[in-house]
């Protein structure tokens, strides 16, 4: 054993956590609703992890652990795509359940293989969500965010006026529900979701009692507007917007 090579690589690390989950947990005894939103979160999440040990599916090239309300993905050193994509389509589904997350993307060396996670990459990615992300956002480490093609961060993520980039949940085509009987009933299933999202946030801010609480689902608040009046007037998100302009390049191409 001592003579195999261990790999520590540097990667790009994803660590996401849920806000407030201690607080969930003591409250679910009481509140059935919230009891079956926290068990869908989990479901969900531990779901990455079932899908990354699966070939040829979207997360087969990351690695992801999940333990107790935290998630971490892993990717090589170039795949910002694939990280970027996992964390921020699960911000966006976790949402639209009234769930909120927080997280840090960074580069380090890690080793993350078996269950078996550890390495100054972690370490960097954990001390940006816990002293930076502040709001529920997923920060971007600058280093990181100058490497990024600027095609691509102007789809994922968004600048807040702190200067740093985060992973802009609004950007997915986030949905509540069944599609497409959504559809199939004359609704538009994102327009659903963000109302969705907007009953959540109005009524964590009714129900917060402390001001860093409400702080954060006022943050989330103001990014909702933006969102809303973006995909008011466009109809669509930034990401179906990124697939439509691909569509038209490969079609050009032929």
């Amino acid at each position: 054993m001592l003579d195999r090579k261990i790999e520590y690589t540097e990667q790009i690390v994803a660590f996401v956590d849920i806000l407030g989950f201690s607080n969930l947990i003591n409250r679910i005894e009481e509140d059935e609703k919230l009891h079956k939103t926290l068990h869908w979160a989990l479901s969900h999440i531990k779901s990455y992890k079932k899908t990354s040990e699966m070939d040829n599916t979207a997360h087969s090239d990351l690695e992801v652990s999940v333990f107790s309300d935290c998630i971490v993905v892993t990717g090589d050193s170039e795949n910002f795509h694939g990280v970027t994509w996992a964390v921020g389509w699960l911000q966006a589904q976790l949402l639209g359940g009234g769930i909120l997350t927080r997280g840090g993307i960074a580069t380090g060396k890690i080793h993350h293989s078996d269950g078996i996670l550890y390495g100054a990459g972690m370490i960097k990615a954990y001390q940006i969500e816990n002293s930076a992300a502040v709001f529920p956002r997923i920060v971007l480490d600058q280093d990181l965010a100058s490497r990024i093609p600027e095609k691509y961060k102007s789809i994922y993520f968004s600048l807040d006026v702190d200067g740093l980039y985060f992973v802009d949940p609004f950007s997915f085509n986030g949905s509540v529900g069944n599609v497409e009987a959504l559809v199939e009933d004359g609704w538009d299933p994102h327009e659903v979701y963000l109302e969705e999202v907007e009953r959540h946030i109005k009524e964590g801010i009714s129900s917060a009692n402390r001001v860093d609480h409400i702080s954060k689902w006022t943050w989330l608040s103001v990014r909702l507007s933006i969102a809303k009046e973006n995909y008011i007037n466009t109809g669509e998100t930034r990401l179906t917007q990124l697939w439509k302009n691909t569509e038209q390049v490969n079609v050009a191409d032929r």
